[in-house]
């Protein structure tokens, strides 16, 4: 598993302490990885994944996952879902445990696969301990019995309940998560540590959700952060030519991280006006 994962992955070969044991058979494969001190994966640009999926379950660290040009937040307990196909990169800063399982070519069939590629999903703390000892058990025990085509049965209907018990019952329309992300933001854009990225976790639905609720405005969420920040620092600075030093403090209690990324925001708006 560790060769083939050096023969795809940029990052694995610097990485001598990274340990990665799986078993299973094709189709149905599951790996532990255990990232000592955290470290950057970028898949090799010759290297092509065939169909299926890709389930990644942290139950240490996090860090983020990059795939189609989303980032994915993840962090201990949290479920990720992704397409096997598209390139993929990793930062994982911290010391990072993962559990993971590979479905093949058939996975595409599976809607509770396919409807939740691209999502974060929170799992249950009642889910977590077995799904450690199921893994823990196949990985450690006789690798005969991880290729037994009634464990990997038996596996998938183990995972397809993993899935489906961490993702919402009711999946909400474009709409509702429009109107409950925007009453967020007007509560919270303040906040300088409210991203895009936490806004999806914090209403438990995928980035990718919480992009196309925005899609109809032809903007992202983290633009309506921007804007509604450079609402109210123009409202505290009162159209005033401020020192440096002030320009600063208000750009703060607007929300904004930096000076320059509140006065960048403010030239976008200036722009749309």
């Amino acid at each position: 598993m560790y060769r083939r994962m050096a023969e795809h992955w940029n990052g694995v070969e610097a990485r001598s302490e990274l340990r990665v044991e799986g078993t299973g058979s094709p189709g149905f494969e599951i790996a532990r990885l255990w990232i000592p001190g955290g470290c950057v994966l970028e898949q090799k640009p010759q290297s092509r994944c065939p169909p299926g999926a890709h389930l990644l379950l942290v139950v240490e660290g996090g860090g983020r996952i990059r795939q189609d040009g989303r980032m994915l937040e993840c962090g201990s307990g949290d479920l990720v879902v992704i397409d096997a196909e598209p390139r993929t990169g990793a930062c994982f800063p911290r010391s990072t445990v993962i559990y993971a399982w590979m479905l093949g070519e058939r996975a595409p069939e599976h809607r509770w696969v396919t409807e939740r590629f691209g999502e974060v999903l929170p799992v249950a703390d009642s889910f977590l301990a077995p799904a450690r000892a199921l893994m823990d058990g196949l990985l450690d025990g006789d690798p005969a019995l991880a290729e037994q085509p009634a464990v990997a049965r038996a596996g998938e209907a183990f995972l397809k309940e993993l899935v489906e018990s961490s993702a919402p019952r009711r999946r909400p329309r474009a709409e509702e998560v429009y109107g409950e992300a925007m009453a967020l933001i007007e509560e919270r854009h303040r906040d300088p540590a409210l991203t895009a990225a936490r806004l999806a976790r914090e209403l438990l639905v995928s980035e990718l959700t919480l992009a196309r609720a925005f899609s109809f405005l032809r903007r992202t969420a983290d633009d309506e952060l921007e804007r509604r920040r450079a609402g109210t620092l123009l409202l505290l600075i009162g159209g005033r030519s401020l020192a440096t030093a002030d320009f600063a403090r208000a750009a703060e209690e607007a929300g904004f991280a930096s000076e320059g990324s509140a006065r960048r925001a403010l030239w976008r708006l200036s722009q749309r006006r």
